[in-house]
């Protein structure tokens, strides 16, 4: 009975998004194969949302292998209805996918490959899944799975299990030869994924939706907080853009996004992890959980912030570098980044920012606003991979900790470390401050080699000077 209303609920969920002549989407210009996948995953949101509602009323709570929330589902129907339009990814889009946003920007829709769908699959722990049935403990004593009736085994429950609530669910596993404790958990087998976002703040930008007939993927747009937060400080938008930077660390040799995104620092001459003005979220790693949850409890300021972000992206790294099993590599550190038109003296009593963004307040310049988000993280490190890294000078191998180190450097482009970002910002022909003291630095060292191989130190006795300074670009 329960297949057949699923049945129904997809055959009328179908139904009401075909476009049969409706005047629905007159949001724009839409394309009729960006609209068709829009309506597979309006169909698919229908559906999931059923189920969501179906859990909820039997269970009292619900569990999901996304980490997707009702209103989140209701607030994308309501989007996907408006229609989709064609997604211009500037620089960045290689890889020839086919990308689409909601026609409102709340939303963007992705066709991923096989290859990585497949890894999808896994990464969300789906092909596991069909292995669990649930059953609340109400149902138990009436359950029979695979021919064993779930009443003969009640004795291998513990005593707090059974004294749970009627709607309390557990998992059995089908494949046990025999249902001994360990085929039955009172705990969500397959939510490594949906627990990583339960549990953690989080820099990934999540999946929310998957169509699995069409390989599409559904999640927030990375824009839409910016923008959210621009507005809510009483911004004008058209005033204060919001610009985008996809950017892979230094190790990958093509990031189109990646000079432009540095330069742009090092024109505004901003160091985040030594700007002592910054405002982030409240949501702090709470010092007596082992299990890095975070609580509101405290509130953080100035350099905390940034150090933060960081404690975000370990955590982040952590899981896609084979906390599931694969080893995740290419992804992309997506950089949004606002200059304010207006000061922002006053901010409101009820204003949080979301963990993934800062906002500075520097004296004497104009405020800015920085979210960081992970993006495209569906590629693991196969054999094939490793070749490639091979042959291009290992540009995967140890990526984690190239993308901390790129995260890093972003905090202050200045700072020792970080000479080779800086470089690659500076390039030939950008002189300011900051592109000066690595020319300055540069310089020195060529005296002191060259001064070591003569025997001598000292070449030039005013390497201090601004004869130096002039110098930039020649080294």
């Amino acid at each position: 009975m329960r297949y057949l209303l699923y049945v129904l609920c997809r055959v009328l969920a179908l139904l009401a998004v075909l476009p049969f002549g409706s005047s629905r989407r007159n949001y724009g210009q839409v394309d009729s194969g960006v609209s068709t996948l829009c309506d597979y995953a309006l169909a698919e949101a229908i559906v999931d949302r059923s189920k969501l509602i179906g859990d909820l009323h039997r269970f009292g709570n619900i569990t999901t292998i996304l980490p997707t929330t009702l209103p989140e589902l209701e607030s994308m129907m309501a989007s996907l209805s408006r229609g989709c339009m064609d997604l211009n990814v500037g620089q960045a889009g290689r890889s020839g996918a086919v990308m689409m946003e909601t026609a409102d920007s709340q939303w963007v829709l992705k066709r991923i490959k096989e290859k990585e769908y497949q890894l999808l699959d896994q990464l969300l722990g789906v092909s596991d899944r069909n292995r669990w049935i649930t059953i609340a403990i109400r149902d138990w004593a009436s359950s029979t799975i695979r021919g064993t009736k779930m009443a003969d085994k009640i004795h291998l429950l513990p005593e707090n299990w059974l004294s749970a609530q009627a709607g309390t669910r557990f998992w059995v596993d089908t494949e046990c030869k025999s249902f001994q404790l360990g085929c039955i958990r009172d705990e969500d087998p397959y939510g490594t994924y949906h627990r990583h976002f339960a549990y953690k703040c989080s820099l990934i930008v999540p999946f929310k939706l998957v169509v699995s007939s069409e390989r599409i993927i559904v999640m927030p747009s990375f824009t839409l907080e910016p923008h959210a937060i621009i507005k809510d400080l009483g911004q004008d938008l058209r005033r204060s853009p919001v610009k985008k930077f996809d950017v892979k660390p230094l190790q990958v040799p093509k990031s189109r996004e990646r000079r432009p995104f540095l330069r742009t620092l090092v024109k505004l001459q901003w160091a985040p992890v030594n700007d002592e003005s910054l405002i982030c979220g409240t949501r702090v790693r709470d010092p007596k959980s082992t299990d890095a949850l975070w609580s509101r409890s405290a509130e953080v300021r100035g350099r905390e912030c940034w150090r933060q972000l960081q404690t975000m992206l370990s955590q982040d790294t952590a899981l896609l570098e084979g906390n599931w099993g694969k080893k995740l590599i290419d992804y992309s550190l997506m950089f949004t980044l606002a200059e304010l038109a207006q000061n922002v003296s006053e901010i409101p009593a009820d204003f949080q920012l979301p963990a993934s963004c800062i906002l500075s307040r520097r004296p004497g310049s104009s405020p800015l606003l920085l979210c960081v988000n992970i993006i495209d993280y569906l590629m693991d490190y196969s054999p094939t991979r490793w070749m490639e890294s091979l042959l291009k000078g290992r540009k995967f191998k140890r990526y984690a900790s190239g993308i901390g180190q790129l995260l890093a450097c972003v905090g202050d482009l200045s700072s020792a470390d970080c000479e080779h970002y800086l470089e690659d910002a500076c390039g030939e022909t950008v002189t300011d401050d900051w592109c000066n003291e690595l020319a300055r630095r540069k310089f020195l060292r060529i005296q002191e080699a060259v001064g070591s191989m003569l025997g001598h130190n000292g070449l030039y006795p005013d390497s201090d000077s601004s004869t130096i300074m002039g110098m930039h670009g020649q080294w």
